[in-house]
């Protein structure tokens, strides 16, 4: 984004000062409920609903997580965000995107209407693209699924049963936190999903992101269709059999990976594919 985009270089690092502040003062315990929004340069206000949400947001905006070589929206892209979340990397490609159409899925409600809140501003400076937000969990077919939210961040909400293992990375890090409480939500497969916000002729995804805490290989399972007309696709891994399950499905609908970068450690990262 730096060498596209230069003259962004000092709003990065005002919003990088203001976020490391944000982190410093509620990293660890939900903000007040009366909370006001982190006001950044780059999305405008980005409301949060826990101090850790920041280090996402420093992700997206500051770590540029989701940044490569033909990954970066354009004008006219159809772009999916498959667990939005509070809608941040939303935020972040609606200003690249200016005209188009952006898909956000998120199935817990509280981080969807903050995501909705979130994309108030910046969709009213960019008009020209077509935002739905669609509360609902993604899965291999349909039904109900039951998540785990945590006590804190909700992005690391996380199926406890379905085909996906309770034991999974993501449950861990949220029984560490303190456990959470269970919730069902309704559950639909992504070609399902697709066929019905965008209509069953869809030409092209022209971006795919996926980050659903460990149900990933479940929802490219249950998307044959979406896979076979998307160009290019990044998702989130928490641990080499996840990696590997889910490139054996993205192979077989004929992306290859590109990129994979792996910051954290301990098979935790991103994974970059194209056609």
């Amino acid at each position: 984004m730096l060498t596209n985009y230069p003259w962004r270089i000092p709003a990065l690092l005002s919003d990088d000062r203001l976020l490391r502040q944000v982190v410093a003062a509620y990293g660890d315990v939900s903000l007040p409920s009366d909370r006001v929004p982190v006001q950044t340069r780059l999305a405008g206000p980005l409301w949060m609903g826990h101090g850790g949400d920041v280090s996402e947001a420093r992700e997206i905006f500051i770590s540029n997580m989701y940044c490569h070589k033909g990954f970066l929206p354009r004008p006219g892209w159809c772009v999916l965000d498959v667990g939005a979340n509070l809608g941040l990397f939303a935020a972040w490609a609606i200003p690249l995107l200016r005209r188009g159409t952006l898909v956000a899925v998120e199935p817990v409600a509280e981080s969807a209407a903050l995501g909705e809140r979130n994309l108030g501003y910046v969709q009213s400076r960019n008009p020209g693209v077509q935002v739905h937000w669609v509360r609902s969990a993604v899965a291999e077919r349909g039904g109900e699924l039951e998540l785990l939210l945590p006590h804190g961040p909700q992005g690391l909400a996380c199926a406890t049963g379905w085909t996906c293992a309770g034991d999974t990375p993501c449950a861990s890090l949220v029984r560490a936190a303190g456990g959470g409480l269970p919730r069902w939500v309704r559950c639909e497969t992504l070609d399902a999903l697709v066929e019905r916000e965008l209509g069953p002729n869809v030409p092209v995804i022209d971006l795919l992101k996926v980050d659903i805490e460990g149900m990933e290989a479940e929802c490219f399972t249950g998307a044959p269709r979406s896979l076979g007309r998307t160009r290019r696709l990044v998702f989130e891994f928490h641990s080499h059999d996840l990696l590997e399950r889910c490139a054996g499905l993205l192979r077989a609908a004929g992306l290859r990976e590109v990129l994979r970068r792996d910051p954290y450690g301990g098979g935790m990262g991103l994974s970059f594919w194209a056609r």
